[in-house]
């Protein structure tokens, strides 16, 4: 849904992991997470223009957890 090119994939098909080229460097996802579905892990990726980002998603199926807003970040 993101896009983002694969460098490899590794591991059993079971508990796979992958690392993605989201830019100049590398993204990488493996193992289980300890918590309950959709909260356990966070990923935050910054792109030139969150709305269309936004809008591609969402029109692609992705659960939209909280619409884009202008944080402060103080």
């Amino acid at each position: 849904m993101l896009g983002l090119a694969v460098y490899r994939e590794f591991g059993a098909p079971d508990d796979p992991g992958v690392v993605f080229f989201p830019g100049p460097g590398l993204l990488e996802g493996s193992g289980p997470a300890a918590g309950p579905a959709g909260r356990s892990v966070l990923i935050w990726l910054q792109v030139r223009d969150v709305r269309a980002g936004h809008a591609r998603l969402a029109a692609a199926g992705v659960p939209v957890i909280r619409e884009p807003a202008t944080e402060s970040w103080d």
